[in-house]
């Protein structure tokens, strides 16, 4: 297992990866959060899977 943050996997590469999505914890999301380039960091770094976790109501979040 290798835990660290979206930024910190650039170039990096594994078989499976579950990720957090950026705005899980948010309930104001601020344009940090907000950055598509924080979700493009986190989903193309597997070879095999991806299991990226939300939460109900993450959509809707996103589009306020």
């Amino acid at each position: 297992m290798f835990v660290e943050t979206a930024n910190r996997w650039q170039g990096l590469e594994r078989d499976v990866v579950v990720a957090l999505h950026p705005l899980l914890g948010e309930t104001a999301p601020e344009a940090f959060a907000m950055d598509a380039g924080r979700l493009c960091v986190m989903t193309p770094r597997h070879k095999v899977a991806c299991a990226l976790i939300g939460r109900p109501g993450l959509v809707r979040a996103a589009a306020a």
